[in-house]
């Protein structure tokens, strides 16, 4: 049976066939340490991996102040890419799903592939992480 980890990277890896445009992809824990991820350019894993965890912290507790209701992703745009992250939540365990597109894809079609990624994994971790 496969690992937690080695589902995760399988689930990733077709994202990247499926969507060429896909920069990088990273699934961490609430706390920000990594558990899979895959970027086109060298990059440091535990650093990325906190800021991206510590930022969509920083925007559900912006949520909570101002009566938002719950924050359900945060969207970075920059000038070459535009990253969103999500919350994965699975039998009391949170996880951090970021995602970074070529930022000339659809900023919607952006949106829409890291909710079915978020999604896809759930369903994936639910078969491997029986209750």
């Amino acid at each position: 049976m496969a690992t937690v980890r080695q589902l995760m990277q399988e689930v990733i890896g077709q994202l990247f066939d499926r969507v060429s445009e896909t920069r990088a992809a990273l699934v961490s824990t609430a706390d920000g340490m990594p558990l899979v991820s895959r970027f086109d350019t060298e990059t440091d894993n535990n650093r990325v991996s906190a800021i991206f965890s510590s930022l969509l912290a920083v925007c559900e507790t912006a949520s909570k102040e101002i009566n938002a209701g719950a924050c359900q992703r945060a969207v970075v745009c920059a000038d070459h890419a535009n990253i969103v992250m999500v919350r994965i939540h699975l039998k009391g365990r949170v996880f951090t799903l970021a995602l970074a597109f070529d930022a000339d894809l659809m900023l919607g079609t952006a949106l829409r592939t890291t909710t079915d990624l978020a999604q896809r994994i759930e369903q994936a971790l639910a078969v491997a992480m029986p209750a």
